[in-house]
């Protein structure tokens, strides 16, 4: 029987069963639009599961300091303050494969902007925490290595905390914010990022306080 009989007879024969040949269709349809949904949702779960891995840094390793103790009351991981700034250059300079580092410390205060308020956590930083924590700047920009070294008046915020001092879509740089009663210019804003490790959106001053 030639090819084109073959066609001829089974075009007949779905002809001759028509609501069998559309639920026949539609169940492959179905089946085929499902398996495609599911891929396409666990690839989009997997590339959004990499993109956070990678917003919070890649081979990244956090020193803390240790614990304090102090008539029996312990504080537990990092309320001790036996790190400096010289272990961070030790660092920098002795172990080898380093290739950003930055020193810090971080405390959680009321920061105030004209008539707004907002409890956030505050961290002292270096320049090298956007590259290390893959971060960009949405307006303005992050210290210069003159901001830190001059212990520079200057602030970059994150995203939810300009919305809460200045409203959401504001742009806050060249406007002064007060942390602890001291001023500090805005000079950038992170783009959104969501909550830190320790759960709590970012405000970064550059300071010379010892790292902890």
């Amino acid at each position: 029987m030639s090819p084109v009989m073959t066609f001829r007879i089974a075009f007949k024969a779905l002809g001759r069963n028509k609501m069998r040949t559309g639920l026949t269709m539609l169940g492959m349809i179905i089946g085929v639009s499902a398996v495609i949904a599911l891929v396409a949702m666990g690839n989009g779960a997997q590339s959004v599961i990499e993109d956070q891995i990678k917003g919070a840094g890649t081979n990244l390793i956090t020193v803390n300091a240790g614990n304090f103790s102090q008539g029996g009351v312990r504080g537990g991981v990092g309320t001790s303050s036996t790190l400096t700034a010289d272990d961070a250059d030790a660092i920098r300079n002795q172990v080898a494969g380093v290739q950003y580092l930055a020193a810090g410390v971080q405390m959680s205060v009321q920061v105030v902007a004209g008539n707004q308020n907002w409890f956030t956590r505050i961290q002292g930083t270096d320049v090298d925490l956007p590259i290390i924590r893959t971060w960009a700047t949405e307006t303005g920009t992050f210290f210069s290595a003159q901001d830190v070294s001059g212990a520079a008046k200057v602030a970059v915020l994150g995203k939810t905390v300009n919305e809460m001092l200045f409203g959401a879509g504001a742009d806050p740089v060249g406007q002064v914010i007060r942390i602890r009663n001291q001023p500090f210019k805005v000079i950038g804003v992170m783009t959104a990022k969501g909550q830190s490790g320790m759960g709590r959106t970012w405000t970064i001053k550059s300071s010379r306080r010892t790292p902890r």
